[in-house]
C-alpha cells in the first residue's frame, strides 16, 4: 500500500470540499467519493458513473459520532453494531434527518451509512470532516460505470474512466482491498418502537447474517417487505461485458471440445479441473476459501474480460452463509 503524506491527504479532502471527485481505496473496493452535502458534485458522480437516480447511495463517515449529522436517532441495535463493526464493512440503513437531500437516498426516507476500514480511507474522511467544520460525509459508490465490475486495485479505476494527468478525478492509489466486495448492508429503517424490531439483510457481504444475529441475538429477516431500495439492488450487476455462466464442477469436469461448439471459454474454478492440452478452456483457478476467493474474483474477472474471450463460466461455489455474498455478487454478474 502507498503511504500518503498529510498534505496529499488534505489536498484530496480539499478537493472534495470544494466539489472535486476523488477515487479511494477501501477495504472492499474502491469508492468514486462527492461532497455529500454538495448537491451539483453528486448529480456530476450520478453522471460519470451513468447511474440511475433511483439508485442510492451510501455515506461515508470517519467515525461513529459523524453519524448524528444524518440522521433522525441512533437505534439501540445500530449502537451495538457499530461497536462491534465500525470502522468495517458493514452498513447500516436507517432514518434520515428531513434536512438530508434526497438526491442521495433516492428520495426513499432512509439513509446509508458506513465507516471504512482502510487507512486511506479513514484519514481522507477524517480529513474532509476536519475541514467542513466537524460534519459531513462522502459518497462513495463503486469507482466504475454503472452495473460492471467493481474495481479491487486502482489500475482498474484508471482503466474504466480512463485516467490521465488532466482527468478530474484525483485517485488516491492504496494498492489492492483486502476484502473485494462490497460491504453487507442491513436495514435498521423500519424497526417498530412498540413490536417487532427485526433487521432486514438487503446485501450479504464480509461480515455475515450469522455474525449479525449473534451480536444481537435476535434473528434477522431477508424479507424485504418495505421495498427499500440499496446499493447492489439491480437483478444485473457487477457484470463483465463478456457473457457469463455459472455452472456445478460436475459438468465442469466432464466439459469436452464437443460440448463448446469451437468458443474460446475461460472457466474461473476453485476446485481440481484438468482438460486435454489442445482444449480451447483455459481455466483460472482461485482458492477454495471463500474469503480469498472473494478477494480476487473482480480482479480475475476484469482480467479475463480485457482478452475478450467468448464465454466465461465460474464454477458454482457452495451455498451456505460464507460464501453467501458471493453468489450473490456472481448471479446478479450472470443475470
Amino acid at each position: 500500500m502507498k503511504i500518503f503524506s498529510n498534505k496529499q491527504i488534505d489536498h484530496a479532502a480539499r478537493y472534495l470540499l470544494e466539489g472535486g471527485l476523488v477515487a479511494f481505496p477501501t477495504e472492499t473496493v474502491y469508492g468514486l467519493g462527492a461532497n455529500a452535502q454538495k448537491e451539483e458534485s453528486v448529480i456530476n458522480l450520478y453522471k460519470i458513473k451513468e447511474r440511475p437516480l433511483n439508485h442510492p447511495m451510501i455515506v461515508h463517515i470517519s467515525k461513529k459520532e459523524d453519524i448524528y449529522y444524518w440522521i433522525e436517532s441512533l437505534p439501540k441495535e445500530a449502537d451495538v453494531l457499530i461497536e462491534n463493526f465500525w470502522p468495517g464493512p458493514l452498513t447500516l440503513i436507517l432514518k434520515k434527518s428531513k434536512y438530508i437531500n434526497n438526491i442521495i437516498s433516492a428520495g426513499q426516507s432512509n439513509i446509508g451509512l458506513r465507516c471504512p476500514s482502510h487507512p486511506i480511507a479513514h484519514a481522507l474522511l477524517k480529513s474532509f470532516i476536519k475541514m467542513n467544520k466537524g460534519y459531513g460525509g462522502v459518497v462513495a459508490p463503486s469507482a466504475n460505470k454503472f452495473g460492471r465490475i467493481s474495481p479491487t486495485h486502482s489500475s482498474h479505476v484508471i482503466e474504466e474512466f480512463n485516467l490521465n494527468k488532466d482527468s478530474n478525478i484525483l485517485l488516491l492509489n492504496g494498492g489492492d482491498s483486502s476484502i473485494g466486495i462490497e460491504s453487507t448492508v442491513l436495514d435498521l429503517s423500519n424497526l417498530n418502537e412498540y413490536g417487532e424490531r427485526i433487521p432486514v439483510l438487503l446485501r450479504p457481504g464480509y461480515i455475515t447474517i450469522e455474525q449479525i444475529s449473534n451480536i444481537l441475538n435476535c434473528n434477522i429477516s431477508r424479507n424485504n417487505k418495505n421495498n427499500v431500495k440499496y446499493s447492489g439492488m439491480m437483478k444485473s450487476h457487477y457484470a463483465p461485458r463478456t457473457k457469463l455462466k455459472i455452472l456445478p464442477y460436475y459438468l465442469l469436469k466432464d466439459m469436452h471440445n464437443n460440448d463448446i461448439h469451437n468458443k474460446n471459454i475461460a472457466i474461473i474454478h476453485f476446485s481440481n479441473l484438468h482438460y486435454n492440452s489442445n482444449s480451447s478452456l483455459t481455466l483460472y483457478k482461485i482458492s477454495n476459501n471463500p474469503n480469498e476467493f472473494a478477494k480476487k474474483i473482480y480482479s480475475q474477472l476484469r482480467y479475463i474480460d480485457s482478452i475478450k474471450y467468448d464465454l466465461i463460466i465460474i464454477e458454482e461455489p457452495p451455498k451456505d452463509i460464507y460464501w453467501e455474498a458471493i453468489n450473490d455478487r456472481i448471479n446478479r454478474a450472470a443475470s
